[in-house]
């Protein structure tokens, strides 16, 4: 039921990622909060939860990242990682990761595909990573 949040926020991230290639602060600070208190009941519970402490890396990597590159890497799909890290262990952070950055290696190369077939220059196309992860995100609950 948790992870169907997860996949609502993504979905909704992901709409607006692709709509105005940004991601509202708002929704994905009700995103973190319900996953901390997840993440807080599973400390309460007993549980181990090093393996979603571990898949914060991946955030942060993209937040560094991100800062590196300009904004290349969007500050929000860093973010939205972090998020995720509360809702997915460290194993499924990684395949939804990778799984993401194939359908936007995809994406990519439509986009040059399609700029050579029409003759435009489209190396200035920005992908809007968080629409690149719904389907990898549908896989992940799914699976």
């Amino acid at each position: 039921m948790v992870k169907w949040f997860w996949w609502l926020v993504l979905s909704l991230a992901a709409a607006e990622d692709f709509r105005s290639r940004r991601i509202s602060l708002e929704l994905l600070a009700a995103g973190l909060v319900l996953g901390s208190v997840r993440l807080t009941a599973m400390i309460a519970a007993g549980s181990n939860v090093s393996t979603h402490l571990w898949a914060l890396g991946i955030g942060v990597i993209m937040l560094i990242l991100s800062r590196a590159t300009r904004g290349a890497i969007g500050e929000g799909d860093g973010l939205f990682f972090l998020l995720t890290a509360c809702f997915l262990n460290l194993g499924e952070t990684v395949i939804f990761f990778l799984a993401s950055l194939a359908v936007s290696c995809l994406w990519g190369i439509c986009c040059i595909a399609k700029g050579l077939y029409t003759g435009q220059s489209r190396w200035k196309e920005s992908i809007p990573f968080l629409t690149c992860a719904w389907l990898p995100g549908l896989w992940i609950i799914w699976r």
